[in-house]
């Protein structure tokens, strides 16, 4: 017998439609960009949907120190909640520093146990390539523990029903290494296409890859589905952006 798989709202209403009503609980969705598109806004702006909207928890593995709890509050302040509805709010947030792979590895082996006993739904990672870049002179190692963080996202996702989401960047011509030395990546004048960084390991790791990037105007985003196994690829959507927080 199947078992149907559910989805969780993030309340961004055109996002949910392109991902035709929702995210799917066990999935591992990338969110990749240019750095400072408003991929952390887009992160955050979920964890506080869910806490505010479904009294889901969340964990946000800040692995960039880009994450700012004053712009979570920025944005309950938008929507007129009370001082006593923010800090419950709030209080569904966890926030973790990480400040290395090795501590990465760890805090995931140690939520196996913390998420036995909570009402989490949401995993940010924030973000994976600030790990990629900060350990690329051990190449062959690196990719090892990726590889190890990897395994325990899934199996995190899977046992918990999870929704998993990594943050990640576009780089502008670059390619990977053709040989496993710690040279990951090279730098190729000839080609501008931007790509996930990562390396060619991690392309295929997210279930669902998700492109942000800015429009002409400031207040808006372009959201594109740029590689699913469940979703019709090349599929986009706009959403209202600000500094703080989205629509």
């Amino acid at each position: 017998m199947s078992c149907e798989r559910k989805t969780i709202f993030t309340d961004i209403s055109n996002l949910d439609m392109l991902l035709e009503n929702g995210i799917f609980e066990g999935d591992i969705i990338e969110v990749c960009g240019k750095p400072d598109i408003g991929k952390t806004v887009l992160a955050t702006t979920i964890a506080v949907n869910l806490s505010q909207n479904q009294e889901l928890g969340t964990v946000y593995l800040d692995i960039n120190n880009g994450f700012e709890g004053t712009r979570a509050h920025r944005i309950l302040q938008e929507r007129h909640c009370q001082d006593e509805d923010i800090q419950r709010i709030m209080e569904r947030i966890v926030v973790e520093k990480v400040p290395t792979l090795n501590d990465l590895i760890e805090i995931l082996e140690d939520l196996f146990e913390f998420l036995r006993k909570s009402n989490v739904k949401l995993l940010v990672l924030d973000s994976m390539s600030a790990i990629w870049f900060a350990n690329l002179f051990s190449y062959k190692r690196t990719v090892k523990k990726i590889a190890q963080v990897v395994s325990l996202l899934r199996k995190l996702a899977h046992d918990f029903s999870l929704i998993v989401i990594t943050i990640n960047i576009f780089i502008d011509g670059f390619q990977e290494a053709k040989d496993n030395t710690s040279e990951a990546i090279v730098q190729n004048s000839s080609s501008t296409k931007s790509k996930p960084a990562m390396g060619k390991y991690w392309l295929t790791v997210p279930n669902t890859r998700l492109g942000v990037e800015k429009t002409a105007t400031d207040s808006e985003l372009k959201v594109s589905i740029l590689k699913s196994n469940i979703y019709s690829s090349d599929e986009f959507c706009f959403i209202n952006f600000s500094k703080s927080f989205i629509q």
